[in-house]
C-alpha cells in the first residue's frame, strides 16, 4: 500500500506532468516495488468511482425506471466488477502490446506513472457527473464540462505515454485511444450484464 509520501510525490509528479514537464517523471518511483505498489492506487481512485457510479444510479432510477425494475444488488456488483477488470485489462494488454512495438524496456515505468495519474484523471473526469447529481449544475453543462474535462484527459494520457515510452506522436496517440476504447468496450458489457 503506498505511503502518504508516495501519494505526495506521485501527485506532484503528475501535475508537473499535466503542465507539459517531462521532468515530473523524476517524482515516480519506478522500480519493480513501485511498479507493483502503483496498482494499489485502485483503493484511492474506488471512493471516486463510488460516487460516480451512486450518481449513475440515481439518474437511472429518476429517468428510466422506477424502483420496482432497478436491482441495486446486480447494478453495484456489476460496476463494482467492472472497476476491476478495467484497471487491470489495459496493463496486461500493454505487456503485448509493448513488445510488438519493441518498448517493453519502459512498459513498467509507463504502467507506473499510468495508475498514478489514473488518480487525478478519475477526479477531474468525475465531477461533472457528480456535480450534476448533486444539482449544482445543469444538464447541458455537465455534457460540455465532461466532453471538455475528457479532452484534457486524453491528452495528458498522451504526453504521458510519449514522454515515458519515449515513443512518437502517433504511436502514442494509438495507445492512448486503445485505453480508451478498452474501457468503453468494458463499460458496455457491463451495462448488459447490468440490464441497461
Amino acid at each position: 500500500m503506498p505511503s502518504g509520501a508516495d501519494i505526495r510525490e506521485a501527485m506532484a509528479g503528475a501535475w508537473r506532468l499535466f503542465c507539459g514537464d517531462p521532468k515530473g517523471l523524476e517524482r515516480f518511483d519506478l522500480s519493480a516495488e513501485g511498479f507493483f505498489r502503483s496498482f494499489w492506487v485502485i483503493v484511492l481512485v474506488a471512493p471516486i468511482y463510488a460516487s460516480s457510479v451512486l450518481t449513475e444510479r440515481n439518474l437511472l432510477l429518476s429517468e428510466r425506471f422506477s424502483s420496482d425494475d432497478f436491482s441495486d444488488g446486480r447494478f453495484f456488483l456489476v460496476r463494482a466488477l467492472t472497476f476491476i477488470v478495467d484497471w487491470f485489462a489495459f496493463p496486461l494488454v500493454m505487456v503485448v502490446v509493448t513488445r510488438r512495438l519493441q518498448l517493453g524496456a519502459r512498459y513498467a515505468a509507463y504502467i507506473t506513472v499510468r495508475n498514478w495519474t489514473a488518480l487525478p484523471s478519475a477526479a477531474l473526469t468525475s465531477l461533472p457527473t457528480i456535480a450534476y447529481g448533486l444539482d449544482l449544475v445543469p444538464i447541458l453543462v455537465t455534457t460540455l464540462a465532461t466532453y471538455v474535462f475528457l479532452i484534457v484527459v486524453l491528452r495528458f494520457g498522451w504526453f504521458i505515454a510519449r514522454s515515458v515510452l519515449q515513443t512518437s506522436a502517433a504511436i502514442a496517440a494509438a495507445i492512448v485511444a486503445l485505453d480508451l476504447a478498452l474501457s468503453l468496450l468494458i463499460g458496455r458489457i457491463g451495462d448488459v450484464l447490468a440490464g441497461l
